[in-house]
């Protein structure tokens, strides 16, 4: 048996990925499920003020679930409701393509923690010793 790394999936591993996958969906959610549809579809979200970015939020959506990857204001415009329209957005793109829940990592201590409790979002899961071994926690809205 050999071993071998690759940089990117060749058009033999896809169709391995797709036969294999079909028979562990079945299995898992008792129906076919389109290899497809695991494809991510990737959107960013702007804000922005004199033509100058204010705001950004970018997301994936899996299946029927959004991830939200990174989400931040400059640090001059916060406090002027710039988030809170970047999920607004989100939440509207989100439930156009039937999706039921968005989540998120973000630093377990960090003061945007009740920033998103604001909005609905409730911890789901600790996730210790995550990036640069900080304690982060997964929070979740379902909408």
């Amino acid at each position: 048996m050999d071993i071998t790394v690759t940089a990117g999936n060749s058009g033999q591993l896809d169709e391995f990925y797709k036969r294999e996958w079909a028979i562990v969906d079945r299995k898992h959610y008792g129906k076919d499920v389109s290899w497809e549809s695991w494809t991510p579809k990737n959107f960013t979200i702007e804000a922005r003020e004199n033509n100058e970015i204010v705001g950004a939020l970018s997301f994936a959506i899996h299946q029927d679930v959004s991830v939200i990857e990174l989400f931040i204001t400059a640090e001059k415009h916060r406090r002027k409701g710039i988030g809170e329209l970047l999920l607004k957005k989100l939440e509207e793109i989100s439930k156009e393509h039937k999706v039921h829940k968005i989540y998120l990592q973000t630093g377990k201590d960090w003061e945007i923690v009740s920033y998103y409790e604001k909005f609905g979002y409730k911890k789901t899961a600790d996730v210790p010793d995550h990036y640069l071994h900080a304690d982060y926690i997964e929070m979740t809205k379902f909408i």
